[in-house]
């Protein structure tokens, strides 16, 4: 039922931050974490859309993109199309930059229904202002479900166009103690290169509103980045409405 939020760095260019997300609503992970979760929407005629903001800042430089559109929409009860479309700022020491980010993809559940869910969730990472910047995001996705709590792992290898290669891992957490609300926790990491990875966690909420809307907002702090200026802080504020039940 989500999407993923994904950093991914194009060789010094600019850094994309929740540049493609697959985002959803109800009780699992997802925006406002970096991770996805595991499920898809459940069935044809389902969709999400969610209008957010991100930041994220590293000593010498803020990136915030937004607005933030994102769309999920059920094509069967075990696959969505995902579309989202950002307009990231990255401001820094280097000189400024910005990029129109749009996102194309598909998850995929490739399994439901009981206690364990697996999915994969392929995307491109298109910017309109530079051809050449792109990436195509392969990620996998498997968690655990027992009464209101799951246990995850989202992890995956991100293809760039211009520059090396990443890879990104997260393992996350949630708890639905009632309908109406939902906490989450992860831990992750991103990385070209070992030595040099950003590590972190990050904990957020989804809370229902009175207008059937769902309100989404993290924060996420770094807390290793190997050979380079440790991550500050990541910040979430989304608002998600659901269609088709």
């Amino acid at each position: 039922m989500k999407r993923h939020t994904i950093f991914t760095q194009q060789c010094g260019k600019f850094l994309i931050a929740g540049a493609c997300l697959v985002l959803s609503l109800t009780a699992q992970a997802g925006p406002p974490l970096i991770s996805d979760d595991a499920q898809a929407l459940g069935g044809a005629g389902k969709a999400e859309l969610i209008v957010a903001a991100t930041g994220f800042w590293r000593p010498g430089m803020r990136q915030v993109d937004g607005p933030v559109v994102d769309v999920t929409a059920g094509l069967s009860p075990t696959v969505d199309a995902t579309l989202v479309a950002s307009v990231s700022r990255l401001r820094g020491k280097g000189g400024d930059d910005n990029a129109a980010l749009l996102c194309p993809g598909i998850k995929w559940q490739l399994l439901g229904g009981g206690r364990f869910n697996i999915s994969v969730s392929p995307a491109l990472m298109l910017d309109i202002n530079d051809a050449d910047a792109g990436a195509v995001l392969l990620p996998v996705q498997a968690e655990w479900v027992t009464g209101n709590w799951v246990l995850g792992v989202d992890a995956g290898h991100i293809a760039t166009r211009r520059g090396r290669d990443q890879w990104q891992v997260g393992s996350y957490s949630t708890w639905t103690p009632t309908a109406s609300l939902t906490i989450l926790a992860e831990l992750w990491a991103i990385s070209a290169e070992p030595d040099a990875a950003d590590r972190g966690f990050s904990i957020g909420a989804d809370i229902g509103l009175p207008t059937s809307q769902r309100l989404l907002v993290g924060w996420g702090k770094g807390l290793a980045s190997g050979s380079q200026p440790q991550i500050d802080d990541y910040a979430y504020l989304g608002l998600m409405t659901a269609f088709g039940g």
